[in-house]
């Protein structure tokens, strides 16, 4: 195995208590929960640097959900002096000898759980599991996951938020009343109390629409009642929709223009979009009425990695537009304004993408406030609230009450 130089990279204090929380740990299976933009990946490197170090693994395996991701984690880890293949395929089933281990996708090894088995029943083997909810996106992944890690030393699992078991029990996970349970946890409010995350703020928009279904016209606002299928279809109207989601982009980006004059220069902004023609749409108005070109990144672009990787360092893109592919880990922290343009209305997908607005940066004046911009819709708008609690509670304490009124004007 490759030499392993000494750990220097400077740790954060829930990174530390999270680390002796791992070493105390009496079973194989440990899942930290930390708020996204918290610094999860610097976390599960220091674990992997110790367990090479005392010879408790000999090799690191990280699974995470996209092929992005894998040069994400692998750029990562050989800043702290890990070296970690992000190109190993089933073919090859182990990394060469001068890496410390590889990183690998989901799918990946439940095409072929049995290579991974092999693998880590040869060498001991840590795996790091990133965002392991991601193993109920396949009806037998789960099962192919056991099977593959079964053999592994140890297993660190790691998550931005609470995932349930309603569909499909994931591995490894300890579950009270249907929902996972942390063996440690970090929360947003304790990530902006420590000055690790940026509070966020959610401008909300209503709006009166008329969209046609099972035969009939159906108009409502945001405020009226519906049937869940019908709120649905509502939000997609909403977001299909020029009159109601071009004042969205205009406002969004006024925001993003005042910040990059007075307070960031190389700040950024983020639309989720719902699919890939609607990315294309979407980045096409976001041109017809700013006059700013907005790159765009969707999953069946060769060179959509690429795309977002120049987005994070080019300081005078303004705009990237995005269906799945930053909802999860991909950091970019200049980010500062979003709008939410997609009709997923799950809470784990929601935070997700606030977690690409928070993470905190050097240099840039405090409060380094984060804008969200929502459709008025009564889940959105839920979710968008138990945030906002959070967030108000810590400012409480940390800002005087004439800074904190930045935050309570703001619709949210």
């Amino acid at each position: 195995m490759k030499t392993l130089p000494a750990w220097i990279a400077p740790l954060r204090d829930w990174q530390r208590r999270a680390m002796a929380a791992v070493l105390a740990h009496p079973t194989a299976d440990f899942l930290a929960m930390a708020t996204p933009a918290a610094g999860k990946t610097r976390f599960a490197l220091r674990v992997a640097h110790e367990f090479l170090r005392t010879q408790s693994a000999f090799r690191v395996l990280v699974v995470c959900p996209t092929s992005h991701l894998r040069a994400q984690w692998s750029d990562a880890a050989g800043k702290v002096g890990l070296q970690l293949d992000p190109a190993l395929t089933n073919e090859q089933a182990v990394e060469a000898s001068d890496y410390h281990g590889a990183v690998v996708t989901y799918q990946q090894v439940c095409l072929a759980p049995e290579i991974f088995q092999r693998a880590c029943r040869v060498k001991k083997t840590l795996v790091i599991l990133d965002e392991l909810h991601h193993a109920g996106d396949g009806k037998n992944w789960g099962q192919a996951l056991r099977t593959a890690f079964e053999p592994a030393v140890f297993r660190l699992i790691l998550s931005g938020t609470p995932f349930r078991s309603d569909n499909h029990p994931i591995p490894f996970i300890r579950y009270e009343q249907g929902e996972s349970r942390a063996d440690f946890a970090y929360s947003y409010s304790e990530a902006i109390q420590d000055g690790v995350c940026r509070p966020i703020v959610f401008p909300s928009y209503e709006g009166e629409l008329t969209w046609f279904s099972e035969g009939r016209e159906h108009t409502a606002t945001f405020e009226d009642g519906l049937t869940f299928d019908r709120q649905r279809e509502r939000l997609k109207t909403a977001l299909l929709q020029e009159s109601w989601l071009g004042q969205v982009v205009v406002d969004a980006h006024a925001q993003l223009t005042q910040l990059r004059k007075e307070e960031q220069a190389d700040a950024g902004g983020l639309i989720v979009s719902m699919d890939q023609d609607h990315a294309r749409w979407v980045a096409a108005l976001i041109a017809r009425l700013t006059g700013t070109k907005a790159e765009v990144a969707v999953s069946d672009d060769p060179a959509a990695s690429r795309t977002i990787e120049a987005f994070a360092t080019h300081k005078k893109q303004q705009w990237l537009v995005a269906v799945n592919m930053v909802s999860e880990g991909v950091d970019i922290p200049r980010l500062r304004v979003g709008v939410y343009g997609t009709n997923v209305l799950t809470e784990m997908y929601f935070r997700q993408v606030v977690g690409r607005f928070v993470r905190m940066q050097d240099r840039v004046p405090n409060p380094q406030r984060a804008w969200l911009y929502l459709p008025k819709d009564p889940v959105l708008a839920h979710y968008a609230r138990q945030i906002k609690t959070e967030r108000d509670h810590v400012l409480e304490d940390i800002m005087p009450a004439g800074q904190r009124d930045l935050f309570g004007r703001v619709t949210g």
